[in-house]
């Protein structure tokens, strides 16, 4: 079996288990067009334009049988795989090792786990480079306070430990089994991480409802309107989490202006 049929069999599985009944039967066309005629034409059809696979998001709003923490994980397979397809699909006889899927992919070793779950490395090793990706929430304009959802928490968790070991399971074995322990939360050392988070979460000044959707009203003011930002892992005062600079400047009712820090 080609790396590609193995790749399209592997998204169908995620498709399968998440309920999305439309991809996955296109993906099983393209299954069924491979081995009858060793094309990749259909499947490559299905991306790019309005419509495509690329626009599809797995979430419970759209009748997937996924849940809130679920979504982020779903969805950063969904991309990954998606990414793992169409790169095969350009070459569908060639054999990659893991370390090519990786770089061609963008996987990159988590730096989540050697810190919180390995312990072989420290917060002062920490750089903004390394981190790569962001935890979303909001402030309040009004009040002043920060807070991220459990979702985003996920989320941004799932940005990092969906790391090479997805390529490596998949050249080893298809990668079915990967895509379960992901989908129901259960890689290697998540339940630690997500502990630890928690904690840097509440040192750096954000609460964490655990029932709360972002346009809902301040639950400290009421006011109606939040302001959507983004913070990034800092290791410049303790392990912290600190707003990004690209986060637009934060003027709270009172004129008091926030950029660098939750507090």
């Amino acid at each position: 079996m080609s790396q590609y049929e193995m790749a399209l069999g592997t998204l169908k599985h995620l498709l399968d288990a998440v309920g999305e009944r439309h991809w996955a039967e296109w993906v099983q066309a393209d299954l069924e067009e491979w081995r009858s005629w060793q094309s990749t034409r259909r499947h490559r059809s299905a991306y790019g334009g309005m419509g495509s696979i690329n626009d599809l998001v797995i979430c419970d709003a759209n009748k997937h049988r996924v849940t809130t923490l679920q979504e982020g994980w779903a969805n950063m397979l969904l991309r990954h795989l998606l990414g793992l397809c169409s790169h095969l699909a350009q070459w569908p006889e060639v054999t990659c090792r893991a370390e090519t899927l990786s770089r061609d992919l963008g996987l990159k070793p988590s730096f989540l786990r050697p810190l919180f779950v390995d312990s072989t490395e420290t917060y002062h090793d920490i750089t903004v480079a390394r981190v790569g990706h962001e935890l979303l929430g909001r402030f309040c304009g009004e009040c002043g306070r920060a807070d991220a959802t459990p979702w985003e928490l996920a989320y941004f968790i799932a940005q990092d430990m969906i790391d090479v070991g997805l390529a490596e399971a998949f050249v080893e074995n298809g990668g079915l089994a990967y895509i379960d322990r992901a989908l129901g939360l259960k890689l290697d050392g998540v339940d630690r991480v997500r502990a630890d988070l928690v904690q840097v979460i509440d040192e750096s000044g954000i609460a964490l409802p655990e029932e709360r959707i972002w346009r809902e009203p301040c639950v400290a003011c009421g006011a109606e309107h939040g302001i959507r930002c983004r913070w990034q892992l800092s290791n410049v005062d303790g392990l912290r989490f600190v707003l990004t600079g690209g986060n637009l400047p934060i003027v709270l009712a009172g004129g008091e202006r926030r950029r660098s820090g939750a507090t």
